[in-house]
């Protein structure tokens, strides 16, 4: 229970404040617990064994110590146990019935502790005054339950309970799942979904895997439409379902069944594993470990072995197992690549497969390329590749960018050391290239840079021959179709020889000596160069094939160019150059910090702040300038040339590389993701309220959960980084006092304006009742019965609706104020000790408790001298729960037994039924 000094959030006080206003209530199941019994007598946390009076009666736990978590009873207000303690666990009486769970769930007692409601419910909250109660089925789904056990109104899928059920004003809040938002980045489709979807899995031709919550075992399919092709609750897997086709594997305590569209199973087998990484094409594990290949009509193929790994993308995959390696196709489609371990290498969409020998040597046995299955070297290939070493090269192309050529694909040494050299073609073939000593890759032309015997470089093609001769000392990587290379000084000009740059076709473009010295890199077409001028490097531009500078050096800093754009440096400014050497964002119009550049026309950069949370402004070199909303996060990449911004002021837009918006979304998303080419936003779940009917009081919009306060009936709101005061019907209040607390038993309500304002206490209309120079003075929390808890400096005193102190500033801590007594707390009058307090501010009950509770029907809870026990108004000791021959007991004022009724035969000594003697 709250009590003063605050050291909690608003949110904490508020559900604080909630439980002041009437006694606590247990709905969820107690785990077992072989100690449980400790927990009876905390004095920091408060006693989980029993719970305050309410309609004459009050639950309490007892039980034999270890093996499970005790019962509980009820007790009347002299501490006679009126229900005997049979029960897992127990929520108050409200309109004479209570909420009790045994070992075959929740169900509902009268006061004379018989069944009203047998138990057969997942949890259970209070009834109505309209007789209604919201409960959890058996299946895990709310529904409203009358007093009679039947079931009134099936809440809505997914949607869970927000709170106790039914309180303040007989509304129930309850949290519903967000419908995430899905939306294809090929088409700009945004799919529909049926109501109530709170979390997508996957995304097929035509289906989404849905479920009506984020987790549970409850799932369905939806159509594109917006209509259900399998309604949840068909459909039970505690993992997510596997859909090839009408065939769907489910997955249960036994392992993966297959089954159909209606969950009923298509045969008996159960496999411990299952895979599904082609149409039409399953692999299944059995639970000896082994894999297996299943065809589309699940039948057993090969088996495979025991540590599987699929390998690539594409139409076909490569299994590799201890036994093996196997080229999978769609619809069971299973070829033998080798009866042997394999070692794979994944470049794009082709597999390379080598063996390895003793001496930890490699070997090349196989090229496959996935898009078509088909397997490119030949058995005499692959025989002369046995003993020779592969380089493979890092690329994907299939023919030189001439188009006349097959790529090269790998370059492979010679025979033997006075062999020549080979190149290894997207063909499958193996050309060897007469007149070279050795290879290099050659960047992103396609082909292959090969040295002569003499030391000169050339260009080889695919079929291993001299595209290009060996004439040069040096040739650079080619890079966006362009490599630098340099004549011997016979062939040109002075010693160092002619500079040029390289076209793939073979075509030389002369460049000056000075710009092929001062070169730093290649990017685009362009050279970007740099002079050194008194210590300092001035980058300047050259436009390759139109032989000129495009910018003299004159730049402090350049990036490569991307998408036609460049970041540079003006001094110290950043700025974007095109191509042409135009500004396109001027120097520091970005601020002074280095931007990002995300892809195409766009870029990033902080915003400049003073201890606020991160901002950044997203530019584009097409516009010039900024979007005009500032961005909470840096962009996500959804896509190729796909962003999505997060904005400050809230909502998501989704944008391409020239800024224009494809996609907006007012909500903000707590996740993003993609499956296949859909971008898929989650969202946080909602809150509303239902009324004793079942209809929506307060549509499911708000962002946290409502916990209202009488008598004002309003809830404090929080959530999105926001507070939002509410009335029972959800319209928003006085939201010009944004964090104003409706205080429980008073009609009025606090207001903190910021951690350097101070605080007032406000009436019904916002109107100010009473000001305080300092934050945080009033402790909603503390509030009961027309009296809120102030804090002035360290010390707490108690003030009416007036704003007028009843109680000086006197005491450390207070509790809520009920029945005319709170527990209060002076250090330097009694320690660390409660009592409880009258209107005066005296103690009427002298401090000596080390946890208290408010009263609730004359009667608390307190914990002294480390035991627990029930007190009246006066102080006065009704009932004692203490440890006892290995037992929890109950005692009455003079000892006597009250539970068990019999006095246990170890206890000799009533007087000494203070201590524990387990």
């Amino acid at each position: 229970m709250s009590s003063l000094p605050l050291s909690g959030s608003l949110p904490v006080v508020l559900a604080l404040a909630a439980l002041a206003a009437a006694p606590p209530s247990v709905s969820a199941a107690e785990p077992a617990e072989p100690d449980w019994q400790a927990g009876c007598d905390k004095a920091d946390a408060g006693s989980a064994c029993a719970q305050a009076f309410s309609e004459g009666l009050a639950a309490v736990r007892v039980g034999r110590l270890g093996g499970d978590a005790g019962r509980w009873g009820f007790v009347d207000p002299d501490g006679r146990m009126v229900i005997e303690p049979r029960y897992l666990a127990v929520a108050s009486f409200r309109l004479g019935l209570a909420a009790a769970q045994s070992e075959d769930g929740w169900g509902y007692i009268d006061r004379t502790g018989q069944w009203i409601i047998e138990p057969r419910l997942r949890r259970a909250t209070s009834f109505n005054a309209q007789g209604t109660a919201v409960v959890e089925d058996g299946e895990g789904r709310l529904q409203l339950i009358g007093r009679d056990g039947k079931f009134t109104r099936a809440l809505p899928r997914g949607a869970m309970l927000a709170g106790e059920g039914f309180g303040v004003g007989d509304v129930a809040g309850l949290r519903v799942p967000s419908t995430p938002l899905v939306w294809q980045e090929r088409s700009y489709r945004r799919l529909r979904l049926p109501v109530g979807v709170g979390a997508v899995e996957a995304v097929g031709s035509g289906w989404a895997l849905v479920r009506p919550e984020r987790t549970g075992s409850t799932w369905g399919y939806a159509r594109y439409d917006g209509t259900w092709e399998v309604a949840p609750g068909e459909l039970d897997s505690d993992r997510a379902p596997i859909r090839d086709g009408e065939v769907i594997a489910l997955h249960g305590p036994d392992g993966w069944r297959f089954a159909g569209l209606d969950g009923e199973a298509l045969d008996d087998a159960v496999y411990a594993e299952l895979r599904h990484p082609l149409p039409g094409l399953w692999l299944a594990q059995s639970a000896k470990g082994a894999w297996r290949v299943l065809d589309v009509q699940r039948r057993p193929g090969p088996e495979l072995g025991r540590s599987l790994e699929l390998i690539g993308e594409g139409n076909w995959r490569v299994a590799s197992t201890e036994s093996g390696a196997w080229l999978l196709g769609p619809w069971g489609q299973v070829r033998v690549l080798s009866e042997a371990p394999l070692q794979a290498k994944s470049v794009d969409r082709r597999v390379w497969l080598f063996a390895t020998d003793a001496q930890g040597g490699q070997a090349l046995r196989q090229v496959v390329d996935l898009r078509d299955g088909r397997r490119l070297l030949d058995a005499a290939t692959a025989q002369a590749l046995a003993r020779r070493d592969v380089q493979v090269l890092e690329s994907a192309a299939d023919a030189a960018p001439t188009g006349d050529t097959p790529a090269v694909l790998a370059l492979v040494a010679g025979q033997t050391p006075d062999a020549a050299p080979s190149v290894l073609n997207a063909e499958g073939a193996l050309a060897p290239v007469g007149g070279a000593a050795s290879l290099k890759p050659a960047g992103d032309a396609g082909w292959a840079q090969g040295v002569s015997e003499d030391g000169l470089t050339g260009l080889v093609d695919g079929h291993g021959a001299w595209r290009v001769e060996p004439v040069y000392t040096s040739v650079g990587a080619f890079i966006d179709g362009l490599a630098l290379a340099r004549l011997p000084a016979d062939e040109g000009e002075g010693e160092a020889g002619r500079t040029v740059a390289l076209t793939v076709g073979g075509e030389r473009i002369d460049v000056p000596t000075r710009i092929f010295e001062q070169a730093e890199r290649l990017t685009g077409g362009y050279i970007l160069y740099a002079e050194r001028t008194e210590g300092d490097k001035r980058y300047g531009i050259w436009d390759v094939r139109a032989g000129r500078a495009v910018l003299e050096p004159s730049l402090t800093g350049i990036e490569s160019f991307r998408d036609g754009y460049a970041l540079a440096r003006e001094a110290d400014a950043w700025g974007v150059l095109d191509t042409a050497g135009h500004w396109r964002i001027a120097p520091g119009t970005m601020g002074d910090s280095r931007p990002r550049h995300l892809g195409g026309a766009l870029f990033l950069a902080p915003v400049a702040g003073d201890g606020e949370q991160p901002r950044y402004r997203l530019y584009s070199a097409v516009a010039g300038n900024a979007l005009e909303e500032t961005l909470s996060r840096e962009p996500e990449a959804t896509g190729p040339g796909r962003w999505l911004l997060r904005l400050s002021a809230g909502g998501v837009v989704v944008v391409d590389g020239e800024r224009h918006i494809l996609l907006r979304e007012s909500r903000i998303p707590r996740r993003v993701r993609t499956l296949g080419d859909w971008l898929v936003l989650d969202f946080e779940d909602r809150y509303g309220a239902i009324d004793g009917q079942g209809e929506w009081r307060i549509p499911p919009t708000l962002p946290g959960p409502l916990n209202f306060v009488a008598p004002l009936n309003l809830a404090s709101v929080f959530g999105d980084g926001r507070h939002i005061l509410v009335d029972l019907n959800g319209a928003p209040q006085l939201p010009d006092r944004p964090g104003a607390q409706p205080i429980p038993g008073m009609a009025r309500l606090a207001w903190s304006r910021g951690p350097d304002g101070g605080t007032q206490l406000l009436a019904p209309d916002g109107t100010s009742v009473a000001t305080f120079e300092q934050p945080q003075v009033l402790d909603p929390g503390s509030a009961g019965d027309g009296w809120v808890a102030y804090r002035e400096g360290a010390r707490a005193g108690f003030m009416d609706a007036d704003g007028k102190r009843v109680t000086g500033p006197h005491f450390d801590r207070l509790g809520v104020w009920r029945e005319g007594r709170a527990y209060a707390q002076r250090r330097d009058v009694s320690g660390s000790l409660l009592g409880y307090i009258d209107a005066q501010g005296h103690y009427a009950i002298r401090p000596r408790f080390d946890w208290a509770q408010p009263f609730f029907e004359a009667r608390a809870w307190v914990i002294e001298g480390g035991g627990l026990a029930l007190i009246d108004r006066d102080g006065n000791v009704v009932l004692r729960s203490l440890a006892e021959c290995g037992q929890r007991v109950l005692l009455g004022a003079a000892d006597e037994p009250r539970w068990p009724t019999e006095r246990l035969a170890c206890q000799t000594n009533p007087s000494s039924s203070a201590k524990t003697n387990p």
